[in-house]
């Protein structure tokens, strides 16, 4: 196969140049069946409303520990925040903001494996560690990767999403002992590999080896398997080719930024059966709970009624997710369960 075959693969994805000749065959894109939202007939029933105004700053990015267990970041002060959503009982932890050793500038990803709690901080360019009991364990570098993005976790090894736009491989694979393995994931144009619309990703673990590729603009989800792309298929919204837009300034100075008015998957959630990604039509204001199939992403419906969470959070019988002062638990119907 030579290069100018290889070329039209890389469509959307590439997979790892050291894969046999079948793994570099992209998937064909799949839309899906149905082409309007349906809405089920039963909502999310709320099962806790928390204000968090007077405990919290500015809830963040966080994850489900056990079935009643909500850790979640304050990003003003960069502590470690545990809500027991059964016992309404909240404990604070962390090292707070900074950039010693388990301190934080930021965090563009937040997972809990094995008791313990992974913090990818981009501008430290690390990933934190500390136990769901609150201390502090270490911190690394991954090697390979300019800046991290999200992490997953497949089998025994750590995989790390990169943050900066440019060029070269999205994800990188790393063993216990943080040596770097493999490299692989190619940009979806690599004629504008600085375009955001490249970089704004949504990495959703559905098992010990897969993962959703989902990226924010594009109406697309690509499952990883092992390292290799084994499927793409379309979001309810569609296939989206979001454009540049170019605007002057009053002093002559050209601008020009991606058009972000609508965005296919903005953030997403998983439990053993379903995903839950949400769409966020900017100009209109309007939000979508969509619900797809975990095993090949079909479109199942749409939830109604649910407030419009920047974090959400999913496990076999709880949603919960904040905003910018409220802490939110809805019970999952036999819809979802």
């Amino acid at each position: 196969m030579n290069n100018s075959v290889l070329c039209l693969c890389f469509v959307v994805f590439s997979i790892v140049s050291g894969q046999n000749k079948d793994s570099l065959v992209k998937p064909d894109i799949v839309k899906q069946k149905q082409r309007k939202r349906i809405y089920f007939a039963d909502s999310l029933r709320l099962y806790k409303k928390i204000d968090l105004s007077e405990s919290v700053f500015k809830p963040g990015r966080g994850g489900l520990y056990g079935p009643e267990v909500f850790f979640f970041i304050d990003n003003s002060t960069q502590l470690i925040h545990s809500y027991n959503y059964i016992t309404d009982s909240m404990s604070v932890f962390g090292n707070g903001h900074g950039e010693g050793p388990g301190e934080i500038l930021a965090v563009m990803d937040f997972k809990i494996k094995d008791d313990k709690i992974f913090i990818v901080d981009p501008y430290r360019l690390c990933v934190i560690q500390y136990s769901t009991d609150g201390q502090f364990i270490d911190e690394w570098r991954p090697a390979g990767t300019t800046q991290p993005n999200k992490i997953i976790f497949c089998r025994e090894n750590i995989t790390i999403q990169k943050a900066l736009f440019g060029e070269g491989y999205l994800y990188h694979t790393y063993d216990t002992a943080r040596k770097l393995l493999r490299s692989y994931g190619k940009y979806i144009d690599e004629t504008r590999p600085y375009n955001p619309i490249y970089h704004d990703s949504n990495v959703l673990q559905v098992s010990d080896h897969a993962f959703y590729h989902i990226p924010l603009y594009l109406g697309l989800a690509g499952l990883y398997e092992d390292g290799r792309l084994t499927m793409i298929r379309t979001t309810i919204d569609g296939q989206k080719n979001p454009g540049i837009i170019t605007s002057i300034l009053d002093d002559d100075t050209q601008v020009t930024k991606l058009d972000w008015s609508y965005h296919t998957a903005r953030e997403n959630a998983v439990n053993k059966n379903f995903i839950i990604n949400k769409a966020f039509d900017v100009k209109k204001h309007k939000f979508y709970y969509d619900v797809y199939s975990i095993a090949d992403f079909t479109y199942m419906g749409t939830l109604g009624n649910i407030a419009s969470m920047r974090y959400f959070y999913m496990n076999e019988k709880y949603l919960v997710g904040v905003d910018d002062f409220c802490l939110y638990v809805y019970h999952l119907t036999d819809t979802l369960e």
